[in-house]
């Protein structure tokens, strides 16, 4: 029986067909992702290592080197390249055509983990990257309040970011400029040779001082309870009255006798500005199965809220840019 037959003779039959063909279409349309670029993954890997302090021929033999020899029996790669400067180094891995470049990323981890421990004690954890449009971010905003700028990144740090990473959807926000409350110690070289101490003690005292350890086990018939000594700093004024040295007649040096410590902020490693004015930005990815538009509508509504929420501050908000609208205006 064709198709023609089936139609005149069981014209019912077609007709629920053709409703459930619609009614599943329509479903399938509207749960469509809005992407504004294809899901793309480049064949390249970079391995990027900060080395503060460090001059370019000393990153370039104490931590490149290292790297290329490690990762250079990885298998697919069709040319490896690196930089070294002052303070950094990039190795940047191009795989041949066809290689699953997650795979690659995980093989050169494993590599990079196999020599770690030749690398300089001093250097931040190597960073390896691959390219791809999932990682591009779909916002980035701009935050000012009425406050200082090592209080707004505490505030954006501990309050805000945590917030909007919890929107539906969110990969990962990044917080750039603005600076962290940090303590300075500044040490009195002259006061530190008159009672036989010297600058690397002092730091090994701090270092010791400030460590939190395993204590042991408590026991009972029916748990288990676990110690930890811990014996961080609280508060500038604990480490100031630190004790660096006691002396036969029971006088003590404190670390305040020979050094100035006070609560400051680290220096600017990177600057922020919205239409000329200082502030901190936040760069908003979403996860690699997220929509888009609904990802930015959903961030969009919380930092309504978050205004609201920290109107007495002067919190305000000002988006820099927004995929979805292009993404919107493209469909």
């Amino acid at each position: 029986m064709s198709l023609t037959e089936i139609a005149i003779k069981r014209p019912l039959l077609i007709l629920v067909a053709f409703t459930a063909m619609i009614i599943f279409g329509v479903l399938s349309y509207t749960k469509l992702n809005y992407e504004l670029l294809p899901k793309f993954d480049a064949n390249v890997v970079t391995i990027i290592t900060t080395y503060r302090g460090a001059s370019a021929a000393e990153v370039e033999n104490t931590v490149t080197k290292e790297i290329e020899e490690a990762v250079s029996t990885v298998e697919g790669i069709d040319r490896l390249t690196s930089q070294s400067m002052d303070n950094a180094s990039v190795v940047v891995i191009e795989l041949k055509n066809g290689i699953d470049v997650n795979q690659t990323l995980s093989d050169v981890q494993r590599k990079v983990d196999l020599i770690r421990s030749t690398l300089p004690d001093d250097i931040d954890e190597p960073t390896i990257n691959k390219f791809s449009t999932d990682e591009t971010p779909i916002l980035r905003i701009g935050v000012k309040a009425n406050m200082t700028s090592a209080e707004l990144y505490d505030l954006i740090d501990l309050q805000i970011k945590p917030l909007i990473a919890n929107v539906e959807g969110v990969g990962q926000v990044s917080v750039l400029g603005g600076t962290e409350k940090q303590v300075k110690v500044e040490l009195n070289t002259e006061k530190l040779e008159a009672i036989g101490l010297n600058s690397l003690m002092v730091t090994q005292i701090v270092a010791n001082a400030g460590l939190s350890t395993p204590a042991g086990d408590v026991e009972s018939s029916s748990s288990k309870f676990s110690i930890q000594y811990d014996t961080k700093f609280q508060d500038v004024n604990t480490l100031a009255n630190m004790v660096l040295t006691t002396f036969p007649d029971g006088s003590q040096i404190r670390l305040k006798d020979v050094a100035s410590v006070e609560l400051g902020v680290e220096k600017y490693e990177n600057l922020s500005h919205v239409n000329g004015v200082p502030a901190i930005a936040l760069s908003i990815v979403k996860q690699s199965d997220a929509n888009a538009v609904a990802v930015s509508k959903g961030v969009r509504e919380r930092i309504e809220t978050l205004t609201k929420q920290f109107e007495s501050k002067g919190l305000e908000f000002i988006i820099v840019s927004d995929q979805s609208i292009y993404t919107l205006a493209s469909a």
